[in-house]
C-alpha cells in the first residue's frame, strides 16, 4: 500500500476469513486517497492514483488501467494462492505480524516503545543519577 507496514496489515487481513467485499473495503480504507509517480516497475512517466472507486495505473504511451477495489482484492488473493504477494525476505522471521507496542497515553511517563525503553540505559550510562531516580516530563 505504500504506507508503513501496509503490506503486513494487508497480509494479516487477507489471511483471516473475510469475504471478497470485506477485503475490497479494507483495501479502500488502507489506501485512502493519493498516488505516486514512477509506479509501474519504477518507470519514469508512470503514475498510480487511488481513491474510493479504485486504483488507476498510467504509463506514457500506454492505455490507462483502472481496477476497482474488488478487482484488486481478487488479484491479491491470486498472488497469495501462488505465494507471490510478499517477497521471501519480507516474510522471513515473521510468524505473526504485530503492531508496535506503545504504553498508555494516560501516563506521561510511559510514552516510549519497547525499543526506546531498551536503549534508555545506554543513553544514561555516563550520568551519576540512577535511572530509577530520573523523572520524565512531557514537553
Amino acid at each position: 500500500s505504500g504506507v508503513d507496514r501496509g503490506k503486513e496489515r494487508i497480509t494479516k487481513f487477507f489471511k483471516e476469513n473475510h469475504t471478497l467485499q470485506e477485503k475490497a473495503n479494507f483495501l479502500k480504507d488502507e489506501y485512502g486517497i493519493g498516488g505516486h509517480s514512477h509506479a509501474v516497475s519504477g518507470a519514469m512517466g508512470s503514475d498510480e492514483w487511488h481513491d474510493a472507486k479504485g486504483l488507476k495505473l498510467q504509463k506514457n504511451d500506454c492505455n490507462d488501467v483502472f481496477l476497482t477495489w474488488t478487482s484488486v482484492a481478487k488479484h491479491i488473493d491470486e498472488l497469495f494462492s501462488k505465494n507471490l504477494y510478499l517477497e521471501e525476505k519480507e516474510t522471513e522471521n515473521k510468524s505473526e505480524i504485530e503492531e508496535p507496542q506503545y504504553y498508555s497515553k494516560d501516563d506521561p511517563e510511559n510514552l516510549m516503545t519497547d525499543e526506546m525503553l531498551e536503549r534508555v540505559p545506554e543513553l544514561y550510562a555516563q550520568e551519576d543519577v540512577a535511572l530509577a531516580d530520573k523523572q520524565v516530563h512531557a514537553a
